[in-house]
């Protein structure tokens, strides 16, 4: 029974959380990772982000073939009930993992600009905006306009963020959200 329990709440941790609105009329549909390039924008997403690059050639003696490697993305997917268009402006995140001896690390990244979407249109419909979540530093994943990057090895983690926007009329929007991602050393030869 407590077994079953631990992967119960295992499982709800992966889940996404509740997607809530700060501000009447927008909301969060959906938060998407993409971690394979922008040709995978197309697709579904994912929930995990490789840390590192590795090398897919197995023979020491051949030259190296590296493992597909990119930058990871951000996109929040919205709905905008109101009557006018939203152009979002920008994002704050933070996470928190331990490093590689163990330390607690809690990194905050502020004001990243939109990649691409910035105005979601109004009156029901949906839109995407795509941020730049992390920088690939050669052959390690980080954070942008820092030096510092990911360990190897973070787990299960929770990123909360929070997306600023105005309306048309010069309203400021605002909108909070967690998602749930896996960081590890995954072997995408």
């Amino acid at each position: 029974m407590l077994r079953s329990l631990s992967a119960f709440l295992l499982l709800l941790s992966l889940m996404p959380m509740p997607l809530q609105a700060d501000s009447d009329g927008v909301r969060v549909l959906e938060n998407r990772i993409f971690d394979e390039g922008e040709g995978s924008l197309g697709g579904s997403g994912t929930f995990s982000i490789d840390t590192r690059e590795d090398n897919c050639e197995l023979n020491p003696d051949a030259d190296p073939d590296p493992e597909p490697f990119f930058d990871t993305l951000l996109q929040i997917r919205l709905i905008n009930n109101r009557n006018q268009d939203i152009r979002f402006t920008r994002l704050n995140y933070r996470i928190r993992y331990r490093d590689e001896f163990g330390n607690r690390v809690r990194v905050k990244v502020r004001k990243l600009g939109v990649s691409r979407g910035a105005i979601v249109p109004g009156n029901g419909e949906e839109g995407e905006v795509l941020f730049l979540l992390l920088d690939k530093k050669e052959d390690q994943k980080g954070f942008p306009r820092s030096s510092t990057v990911l360990p190897t090895e973070a787990g299960f983690r929770k990123i909360r963020y929070t997306l600023f926007g105005n309306t048309e009329s010069g309203e400021r929007i605002t909108l909070r959200s967690v998602l749930s991602v896996s960081i590890d050393n995954f072997n995408r030869c």
